[in-house]
C-alpha cells in the first residue's frame, strides 16, 4: 500500500510503525514508500513518528485501516452543578451529509436520557466515586452515525473524556452480568490487561446482505396472503434493529476517482415484524443493473455493524446458483469479519452450490426446521453479547482473555 506523509519542520525522518512494530522509514524530499500489509484484510494500526536528526521524536500521527472512517462527528459540552458534578450535556456536530442528525439517542450507564429540541439533554444525580458512561449516538440520512463517549467520575477523575474502545463479549447461558470490577485484568491487549470502564446491553443491530427482490419459498408462510399473526414471527429482541446492504453497488464519481458504494436501508425496528415477514416484504426499490458482489457487501456490512458499537451480527442470504462478482474471496471476508468480532450467518436458499457453496456453514433454509433452527442460533447469539467498553483505542483482533477467564462463562465474539 502507497503512503505519502505531510511533513513540516525540522523532521530528518519519519518512522512507520504497523500494529506495534517498525514498518519502514520515510525520507525527504518526497515523503513516501510503500507499506506491506499482507494477503489478509484485516484492521491495522499505522502510526508514523517524525523524527529529529538527533533521533528524537517530534510528533506523531494515527491512522486506522480497514476500519471504519467516520462521516460525521460529534462533540459534547457539559454543564456543571456548584458542586461540581455535571448535569446536562449540550450536543454539537459536524457532518458530511446536508441535513442535521434525524435522531439523536443519549444513555447514561445504558438509560436513555430525554433529549429536548435544544439539542441538550440532563445528566441524574450520580456518585463521583465510581464510573459512569455518558454515550450520545446521532443518526444521519444515507446511515450515517456519529458516536461520543464520555466517563466521568471513578478514578479518571470528575470528568475525564477518555478514548474508549468496545469490545464484545458472549456469556454462557445462565451467567451473571459481570461488573467493570469484575472484568479487571481478564481483557488483554499484546498480553498487557485493559482498562475497563463499563459493560452494557445495548440495542442489538442485524445487517443482512440480499439481492433487490424480496424472497420466496421461505418457509411455508410466504406468500401475499400471509396471515397478519405471522407478522412477528422470527422475531429479533425488541431492542434490535434490522438493516439491509444491497449487493448492487452505485458508482460515484469524485475529482479524481470513481468509488463504488453499496446501498443502505433505513432501520426496521422490532414492531416492524419478525425476520419472515422482513424478508418477504422489503425489497431494493432502485435496484442497480449490476452483477451483485455479494462477499464484498459481506465485508462492507460488517464494518458497518461493527461502528455501531452494538451487539451485532451480519446475515448473508443468497439464492442456491447464483452470481458473486466479488473482488474478494469469501474465505478472506470471513476471517475480516472475525477479525473484526463480528458473527457472520450464512442462509441458503436451497442446497449450497456454486459461489454459495464457497461460504462455509452455509445453511438451507427453504425448510422450515431448518429456518427455525438457524433463526435460533442467530438469535442466542444477539441476545448473548455484551459490549465491554475499554480505556484505550484498541484493535479488535488484539483483544484477548487472560489466562482462566474463560472458566467464568465470558467468551470473546465471535
Amino acid at each position: 500500500m502507497p503512503v505519502r506523509v505531510v511533513v513540516g519542520g525540522p523532521v530528518a525522518s519519519v518512522e512507520l510503525v504497523l500494529d506495534g512494530k517498525p514498518a519502514g522509514v520515510l525520507s525527504p524530499p518526497f515523503w513516501t514508500g510503500d507499506l506491506p500489509l499482507g494477503s489478509e484484510l484485516v484492521p491495522h494500526e499505522l502510526v508514523a513518528r517524525a523524527l529529529g536528526a538527533d533521533g528524537k521524536e517530534l510528533a506523531s500521527a494515527r491512522q486506522w485501516l480497514n476500519l471504519p472512517r467516520p462521516p460525521a462527528e460529534v462533540e459534547v459540552l457539559l454543564e456543571r452543578a456548584a458542586s461540581g458534578l455535571a448535569k446536562r450535556a449540550t450536543f454539537s456536530w459536524e457532518s458530511l451529509t446536508p441535513h442535521g442528525p434525524t435522531a439523536i439517542h443519549a444513555t447514561f450507564n445504558g438509560v436513555p436520557l430525554p433529549v429536548a429540541k435544544d439539542r441538550t439533554a440532563p445528566i441524574p444525580a450520580y456518585d463521583p466515586e465510581q464510573v459512569q458512561l455518558l454515550s450520545v449516538e446521532l443518526e444521519f440520512e444515507n446511515g450515517v452515525r456519529a458516536r461520543k463517549d464520555l466517563v466521568l467520575g471513578g478514578r479518571t477523575g470528575e470528568h475525564a473524556e477518555t478514548e474508549l474502545s468496545a469490545v464484545p463479549i458472549r456469556l454462557a447461558e445462565g451467567a451473571r452480568k459481570p461488573s467493570a470490577a469484575d472484568l479487571q485484568g481478564r481483557l488483554l491487549r499484546r498480553g498487557e490487561p485493559l482498562t475497563v470502564a463499563a459493560v452494557e446491553q445495548p440495542s442489538g443491530i442485524l445487517v443482512i446482505v440480499r439481492d433487490a427482490n424480496r424472497l420466496k419459498g421461505l418457509g411455508r408462510w410466504t406468500n401475499v396472503a400471509m396471515p397478519v399473526q405471522f407478522r412477528n414471527d422470527l422475531a429479533l429482541d425488541a431492542k434490535s434493529v434490522v438493516r439491509f446492504l444491497w449487493p448492487r453497488p452505485k458508482s460515484h464519481r469524485r475529482t479524481d476517482s470513481v468509488v463504488d458504494l453499496f446501498p443502505v436501508s433505513g432501520e426496521f425496528e422490532h414492531a416492524f415484524g419478525g425476520l419472515r415477514w422482513i424478508l418477504t416484504r422489503v425489497d431494493n426499490p432502485v435496484p442497480e443493473p449490476r452483477a451483485p458482489r455479494y462477499a464484498d457487501a459481506v465485508a462492507v456490512a460488517g464494518l458497518h455493524a461493527f461502528g455501531t458499537f452494538r451487539r451485532r451480527a451480519v446475515l448473508l442470504v443468497m439464492d442456491a446458483n447464483t452470481i458473486d462478482a466479488s473482488e474478494v474471496s469469501a474465505d478472506r471476508v470471513r476471517r475480516f469479519l472475525e477479525s473484526l468480532r463480528v458473527p457472520l450467518f450464512v442462509w441458503s436458499m436451497g442446497a449450497p452450490v456454486g459461489p454459495t457453496a464457497e461460504w462455509a456453514d452455509a445453511v438451507d433454509v427453504t425448510s422450515e426446521n431448518a429456518l427455525r433452527d438457524s433463526y435460533k442460533k442467530l438469535r442466542a447469539d444477539l441476545d448473548g453479547q455484551w459490549i465491554v467498553w475499554v480505556e484505550g483505542k484498541v484493535l479488535p483482533q488484539e483483544v484477548t482473555l487472560a489466562p482462566g477467564a474463560s472458566t467464568s462463562g465470558i467468551a470473546l465474539v465471535p
